[in-house]
């Protein structure tokens, strides 16, 4: 059985950050079509195992695939300025993309100002 790949990060360009980041979202979003549509519906507590395959995928396998990317961006910095703040702008994205559950903004603002200093 094919399982699915482990993201090996060395060496990524912010390009590749980015492509990752869209497609892990884009995945997610799909699955939480299907964990939405009413056919899935939960019962006793449960979803029909083919939801819960699909809300498993989103929940457990996305969810821990975005959070080791967006640690990896943190980490990462690029001598090009301007693919630096994509990589800034990247993590703002992410800390602002959850609605009333986001980071507060000054949480954000901060996080991307320590994110934007340049050591001398």
């Amino acid at each position: 059985m094919k399982t699915l790949p482990r993201m090996d990060m060395t060496g990524w360009t912010i390009d590749s950050f980015e492509l990752a980041y869209d497609g892990l979202q884009s995945l997610n979003a799909a699955c939480r079509l299907i964990q939405n549509q009413p056919r899935s519906e939960v019962r006793n507590g449960e979803y029909h195992p083919g939801a819960d395959f699909i809300v498993s995928i989103g929940e457990d396998w996305c969810s821990a695939q975005i959070d080791a990317l967006i640690e990896r961006v943190g980490e990462v910095r690029f001598g090009d300025r301007q693919h630096d703040e994509r990589r800034v702008l990247l993590l703002i994205n992410y800390a602002s993309s959850h609605g009333s559950a986001s980071d507060p903004l000054a949480s954000i603002i901060q996080m991307a100002l320590d994110q934007s200093v340049r050591p001398a």
